[in-house]
Parts: C-alpha cells; structure tokens; sequence
C-alpha cells in the first residue's frame, strides 16, 4: 500500500511538472524571427512584423501582430502571408494612435488573413501604394483560386483562401 502511494505521488509530480513544461515552452515550438516592432504614439499598443518556421512539415509564415500592452490580452495576427518577407517587403508605421498601417510589397497571391480591426486597432494594408479594401481583397482571392485551379486545386464551397477578420 506505501508504495502505491508513493508511485501514485510520483505520478502526479511528473503530470504537473509536464504540463507546466507544456504551458511554458509551447508556444515556442516554432522559430520566430521579429524583423520590426512599431509601439503606437501613445505606446498603449506594439505592432511587430514577424517570419515564423514551424520546421520541416510547413512553410514559412510571415505575420503582423498587435500587441495591447497589458499582458492579459494576447497578440493578435492582423496580417499573414504564405513564405517569408523581411523587412525589406514589409514597412509598419502607425497613422495615429489607434491606426496602423502596413505596407506590403510581394506576390499578392501570398496574402492569408487581414484583420481590419483587432483589439480597438484599425488596420489599413497598402499593397505597392494601393489600399486594400475588401472588393480589392475579393479580387485578390478570386485570383489565388484560379492560380490554385490551375494547379488541380480547389475549395468546397463557402471556404477562402483569405480570411477577412473586419
């Protein structure tokens, strides 16, 4: 009986232990490379411009992200491209202080989410000095589907290659 005890207490320590392993270092299990981070004029918010590698299985991701500086809100992914574009192709610059802008100079056919608007943040993306408005961004997924098409690809109906977060 003592010793059912004791493994049972070794046990739990290794699943608590586990988990806290888990929570900590999760969320670094892909490489993460920030390029940029832009703070807001009042620096109530934080804009960073990052190129993530989960490994060998997935592409390269490229992200903007809005942090709120109050850690109980996390980052939100305002702008995801499919492949890696540094700081050369991307340019962050804050409009006011509740107003981002991205610029974007790449393939637009990489484009994979747009949030308008994240966490009281509006988001205006400028691809090659044009602003993307969501009939600009329709045209932009019509011609990734047609490119994807071409390949033999296709999506059941109601899905987009774009997710538009307004």
């Amino acid at each position: 009986m003592k010793y059912i005890k004791i493994i049972a207490v070794c046990v739990g320590i290794i699943i608590i232990v586990g988990a806290v392993f888990l929570w900590w270092f999760g969320n670094s299990m892909c490489g993460e490379k920030t390029y940029n981070e832009k703070p807001s004029p009042d620096s109530s918010f934080i804009a960073s411009h990052q190129m993530i590698d989960c490994g060998a299985t997935t592409n390269h991701a490229t992200s903007v992200f809005v942090d709120k500086d109050n850690f109980l809100f996390p980052k939100i992914n305002v702008f995801a491209l499919d492949g890696y574009y540094d700081k050369e192709e991307i340019s962050l610059s804050w409009v006011d202080q509740n107003k981002l802008r991205i610029d974007y100079k790449g393939r637009i056919t990489d484009i994979r989410k747009i949030a308008l608007n994240a966490i009281g943040v509006k988001v205006a993306i400028y691809v090659d000095n044009e602003e993307l408005t969501l009939q600009r961004i329709q045209e932009i997924e019509n011609l990734i589907i047609n490119e994807q098409a071409s390949y033999g690809i296709s999506l059941l109906q109601g899905e987009h290659w774009i997710e538009v977060l307004q």
